[in-house]
């Protein structure tokens, strides 16, 4: 998420902070976009990525454009109390309407990390469906050489949903939540950090399941899984980030290791919530 440069715009009845991606939408006029491309240059390519999951994946099914709404909704039920999500909208326990706000931000944030990948722009998307073939679940994943956020590609998103929810009221979310959205992007420089140098790696961005089905039904086990088995197929490293402690030992149950513990807190923000750990995890292959 990279809304930096802020400037107050009037819209309306409600006042809200634009960034320069947003700005900048609206001032080009797209008469067509080129295909977006990764950056090749000898790392893992989205094409071998494809290759390997259509090869190693069974009772998984990729996603396609028309299952994007199903998958922000997924998102939304699945995120609507993980820690990072709770953290980033500050919202008060007694608040009325707060299983409205975080479905709300859930469903913009889970839109805006993901479609990209769906479309198939940025890496590969894969769900499993009930015996309806409803998608109750599904992982998002990008090779290395999609695995750097495209500014291009936040221009669509921004395009697409607008700005964040507390950017169009911000008083509908916490004091801070506009800057603690910001300090995401601490989160992918950190994975630049651990992973330069290495060509040839799969970021996890997302994995979830619809919460009636994610106690002892075995879905989310089997989607890691089937990722762990194609990375090993290719010989290559996953990368991902988790929210909560549990999270980070279940993640080690599937032979991850913590490389670090990154703590986010806005500056001057002395709530009772103020910090943040996210758990920086890698698997390397099983050869």
């Amino acid at each position: 998420f990279r809304f930096v440069d802020e400037e107050s715009t009037n819209t309306g009845d409600h006042k809200y902070t634009a960034s320069i991606a947003e700005r900048q939408l609206h001032t080009f006029t797209f008469t067509f976009i080129r295909p977006i491309r990764c950056n090749m240059g000898g790392k893992l390519s989205k094409q071998e990525l494809t290759t390997a999951l259509t090869a190693n994946v069974t009772n998984i099914s990729f996603l396609k454009k028309a299952d994007k709404d199903a998958a922000r909704e997924i998102f939304a039920d699945a995120f609507q109390h993980d820690p990072m999500c709770l953290w980033i909208a500050g919202l008060d326990d007694d608040d009325p309407n707060k299983d409205e706000k975080m479905k709300e931000l859930c469903r913009y944030m889970g839109g805006f990390v993901n479609d990209k990948i769906i479309s198939g722009r940025r890496g590969a998307a894969l769900g499993i469906r009930d015996d309806s073939e409803s998608l109750i679940g599904f992982m998002t994943v990008a090779p290395a050489s999609c695995a750097k956020d495209s500014m291009i590609d936040d221009f669509i998103s921004v395009i697409k949903y607008g700005p964040p929810p507390m950017y169009k009221d911000s008083s509908r979310y916490g004091l801070h939540s506009k800057k603690r959205l910001k300090l995401l992007n601490e989160r992918t420089k950190a994975r630049m950090r651990h992973m330069k140098g290495i060509d040839r790696w799969i970021y996890l961005q997302t994995i979830c399941v619809a919460s009636a089905y994610q106690h002892g039904k075995g879905y989310g086990s089997t989607l890691s899984r089937s990722l762990n088995q194609v990375a090993d197929s290719l010989g290559v490293s996953i990368y991902l980030e988790t929210e909560s402690p549990e999270l980070e030992s279940m993640y080690k149950h599937f032979g991850f290791s913590t490389l670090e513990e990154l703590k986010l807190c806005v500056t001057g923000d002395e709530s009772s919530n103020a910090s943040h750990t996210t758990y920086l995890m890698r698997r390397d292959p099983i050869l």
